[in-house]
């Protein structure tokens, strides 16, 4: 890792920068996924139509990714 694979992880938990290299990871708002997942497991019980709406995310690129090789 890097050089034949690329690795990515979700939640930058503080274990993606522990390791060697340190793991490229998608960081979203923890509390704010959780909070969207209630209210739609909610609305689900109650028989109606989850809300729909993007949570935001960023990607944060370390060492466990590089970019394809050119032939």
């Amino acid at each position: 890792v890097p050089d034949d694979l690329s690795v990515t992880g979700l939640d930058d938990l503080g274990l993606a920068t522990a390791i060697d290299p340190e793991l490229t990871t998608v960081r979203l708002d923890a509390e704010l996924f959780g909070e969207r997942g209630m209210r739609a497991l909610l609305a689900v019980m109650e028989g109606r139509t989850p809300e729909e709406g993007d949570i935001p995310v960023h990607l944060v690129v370390r060492g466990s990714t590089a970019p394809p090789p050119h032939d």
